[in-house]
């Protein structure tokens, strides 16, 4: 399981300063960590990367769960370490989810631009092919979905791997809505064995394949 995220924190919106908002996003430690750092903006989106991330990894094996983000929380001394951290180089950390816990990377591959990549351990993580764009022609949300999948689809190709990008939908109870991404084999028409996550934000797109 492989799940990614990608936020372009550049335009402060200083969502960290609505504590209604904060609240709903962080567990009561990471918000303990987030005021007493100097880079509130930076560690609030941060935070949240890692949060989509392991959900998204999560989710690829169990597909009822629903996304309660203050749930998903970074272990303590991933918390410390991360708030001495430059925000340039990469990050290691674990993130835990009731019992189950994983591991996450993040890269920074722009001036106030986080990555995410989460799965069951950092040995998962290690082979995963990456590929990030800053493409300024995905002005909105169906451009970026697109240009994120032709950037998928480019590097899908690249690795020999001939596939469609397919979301299945899931039945939630009360509603309904498209599943974590999967690839159909062109040739065999079945479902193939790497995991894959999709992330878009502003002009920033990411794509993450994983073949564990």
């Amino acid at each position: 399981m492989i799940g990614n995220d990608i936020v372009d924190y550049s335009v402060d919106e200083k969502k960290y300063l609505n504590q209604r908002y904060v609240s709903r996003c962080l567990s009561q430690l990471e918000s303990n960590f987030l005021v007493q750092n100097g880079n509130k903006n930076a560690l609030f989106w941060t935070l949240w990367a890692c949060k989509e991330a392991a959900y998204k990894a999560y989710q690829q094996q169990h597909l009822s769960c629903k996304f309660s983000p203050p749930k998903f929380e970074l272990s303590e001394t991933t918390l410390i370490a991360l708030s001495k951290h430059d925000m340039k180089s990469v990050f290691q950390g674990e993130i835990h989810y009731q019992s189950h816990s994983l591991s996450f990377q993040l890269t920074w591959p722009a001036l106030d631009v986080v990555h995410c990549i989460a799965a069951q351990n950092l040995t998962s993580i290690e082979p995963c092919l990456v590929a990030i764009e800053n493409n300024h022609a995905a002005t909105d949300n169906i451009k970026q979905s697109h240009f994120t999948r032709t950037l998928a689809k480019k590097l899908l190709m690249e690795q020999g791997i001939d596939a469609e990008i397919f979301r299945p939908e899931l039945d939630m109870g009360h509603y309904r809505k498209p599943g974590p991404p999967i690839l159909i084999d062109n040739t065999t028409k079945t479902k193939r064995k790497e995991s894959i996550s999709l992330s878009h934000d502003k002009t920033w797109l990411a794509f993450v394949v994983s073949k564990t």
